[in-house]
């Protein structure tokens, strides 16, 4: 599954990654197409430390309701305090790749931070739904 997520990672064509990390990579089950959803699920984050303090985040945007009305147009990553410490927008709809992958890059997270949460957001709702824990390598 992880192999065929990858591909569709690709799919907007201004975002690609060829890189493998043995860093943890954490998931939850994807969410049935629910036409309540209000808010985008993120399902897998992989945290890639790029350099000192900074760190990629490949995301996994569950969002069945996509349409150019209303979809998921990013998410951030905060401190398990809540504190933002970056914010990624998807500037389109993504109706029929779902879900996809994308790529936050550069992300400077504190000395000492070892755990980092992930929000989605959505076009209409804003931030909103369950956070995504994952503990960087």
């Amino acid at each position: 599954m992880l192999a065929g997520a990858l591909a569709l990672f690709a799919g907007c064509g201004r975002e690609q990654t060829g890189e493998r990390s043995g860093a943890e990579l954490e998931s939850r089950a994807p969410a049935a197409g629910r036409s309540d959803q209000r808010f985008p699920e993120l399902l897998n984050v992989r945290p890639i430390h790029t350099g000192p303090r900074t760190y990629d985040f490949m995301v996994m945007v569950s969002s069945p309701y996509d349409s150019p009305e209303r979809y998921a147009d990013g998410w951030r990553v905060l401190t398990v305090e809540g504190r933002v410490l970056g914010v990624k927008r998807l500037a389109h709809p993504h109706p029929h790749e779902q879900p996809f992958w994308r790529r936050q890059t550069r992300v400077r997270v504190p000395t000492g931070v070892r755990r980092v949460q992930l929000e989605g957001h959505d076009s209409r709702n804003g931030f909103g739904g369950k956070r995504l824990a994952v503990t960087l390598p």
